[in-house]
């Protein structure tokens, strides 16, 4: 897969680099696509995670013993190698020492530590593509604070959510699979669901708590003209609905209002690629992402080329669709505009590539990835 290709197009009508808020030349960027990769590979490729300790960024200490586990990860390296450790574009060269059966990484690890804010606490996943040299180890990083969510189940105010690319049977059965990750961590609350709610109307739905799938969902679906590949986001809170939104391949969140007579191109304001950054200059970006909304409401999105598909994060297994990711968002307000108005509804997943789920101290508060066996 051309990933430089992905970086430099992405799916926006009218692509500018230096119009376009995330640059991809930030290491905020580089850890999101990271997660977006190896959740489109997961299937496809060995992975290896580590939990970081306190001890293996110690800066007195300068090395990482690499743990039980990963020996099929660091079995041909020797010593005196240096690999390279790679989010999408940027990677970092770390020599190994090697003595029998004890591999460390060595000269070069604390610069990554530094540079990544890794933390104690922190998953470190390791896991090779196809195309890598044999040098060159594909890493994404999830943060300690993911776990967060369960301290917090019994609160009584919280939301999880996940994400699904539609599949062509999803249309055809009627049936969404839920990200393995989900349905270990919350399937028994996710029995109690027995409704979904997407653009103010609501179906009865049924969750199999043993199949991990949820069934009768074709007629929403339907109802709102749904396409394969669009994608939907579900929101689960401590009610028994599931509220659901839908984007369209372009990253559009739809019209609910037109699809209802078809109208599948015609979609809302919002962007699956929306901005909210927290940091000082968070107010010139907003300005920079607004009016480039403007300037795609006055697109034609009928001519928008599908240049996503390098990335290859379409359904490759039509039984089941694509799981990327679960995302919560915290402290939300949902509020229903009446009419022909459009629905202001919580945003979670589009929280991902902002500045402020990804920093060392607010990144997520549910797991990002759903592992796949």
């Amino acid at each position: 897969m051309d990933m430089d290709k992905f970086i430099e197009n992405p799916y926006l009508p009218n692509w500018k680099r230096d119009q376009y808020v995330l640059n991809a030349s930030t290491l905020e960027y580089e850890k999101a696509g990271a997660r977006w990769l190896f959740n489109a590979y997961r299937n496809y490729a060995n992975y290896f995670e580590m939990r970081i300790k306190s001890l293996d960024i110690d800066q007195e200490m300068d090395k990482l013993r690499l743990q039980t586990g990963l020996e099929k990860l660091y079995k041909d390296w020797k010593d005196g190698d240096i690999v390279v450790l790679k989010f999408v574009s940027r990677g970092w060269e770390i020599a190994i020492e090697r003595k029998d059966e004890i591999c460390e990484f060595g000269n070069g690890w604390q610069a990554f530590t530094k540079e990544t804010e890794l933390e104690p606490g922190d998953t470190l996943v390791f896991y090779k593509l196809n195309d890598c040299k044999d040098n060159t180890v594909n890493i994404c990083i999830f943060k300690a604070a993911d776990n967060i969510i369960n301290n917090r189940k019994d609160d009584g105010n919280w939301n999880i959510s996940f994400l699904k690319v539609i599949s062509g049977s999803s249309m055809n059965e009627g049936m969404l699979v839920v990200p393995k990750c989900f349905k270990e961590t919350y399937g028994q609350m996710m029995s109690e669901v027995n409704r979904i709610e997407i653009g103010g109307k609501k179906r009865f739905i049924f969750y199999s708590f043993i199949g991990g799938y949820l069934a009768n969902i074709f007629q929403i679906l339907d109802y709102f003209h749904v396409c394969p590949k669009e994608t939907a986001i579900f929101t689960m809170d401590n009610t028994t609905i599931l509220h659901g939104r839908l984007y369209q391949e372009d990253g559009r969140e739809i019209d609910y209002t037109n699809r209802l007579k078809g109208c599948s191109i015609s979609g809302g304001s919002n962007w699956i690629w929306s901005i909210n950054w927290k940091d000082d200059i968070g107010k010139e970006k907003e300005n920079v992402a607004k009016e480039d909304n403007e300037q795609k409401e006055k697109l034609d999105i009928g001519n928008v080329k599908d240049d996503w598909q390098s990335f290859e994060i379409q359904n490759r297994d039509s039984s089941s669709g694509m799981e990327i990711e679960a995302q919560e968002s915290e402290n939300e307000e949902e509020e229903m505009i009446q009419d022909d108005e459009q629905m202001d509804l919580p945003q979670q997943f589009t929280a991902v590539l902002t500045k402020s789920n990804i920093d060392k101290s607010t990144h997520g508060v549910v797991w990002l990835y759903d592992y796949v066996n």
